[in-house]
């Protein structure tokens, strides 16, 4: 499963990233034996990609940006008090 190789140019894009994952990312593609930084950057990438289009094709990234308007609604409505949660955690709402 995944793409389809399709033999293109690949074009440069500029990332920043903490010292830590660097070094995370140095230490698996040592492992892995891939030969530089870059590559293995570029594999992970595409792992990823692949994964988000599944979840997108399955309809879970729509679910998950639903669920977050909901909870930012919810959060909104609590902090400004008119959402309040009793003793037995029950929502109160008022209007």
């Amino acid at each position: 499963m995944g793409r389809p190789r399709v033999d293109e140019p690949k074009q440069q894009c500029t990332i920043m990233l903490k010292p830590s994952i660097i070094k995370e990312i140095d230490r698996i593609a040592a492992i892995r034996g891939r030969k530089t930084r870059s590559e293995m950057i570029s594999g992970l990438i595409e792992l990823g990609l692949e994964d988000l289009q599944s979840l997108d094709r399955l309809g879970i990234l729509q679910a998950v940006a639903i669920g977050d308007k909901v909870f930012k609604k919810l959060k909104d409505a609590l902090r400004s008090g008119d959402i309040r949660l009793d003793q037995d955690g029950n929502l109160e709402i008022r209007k």
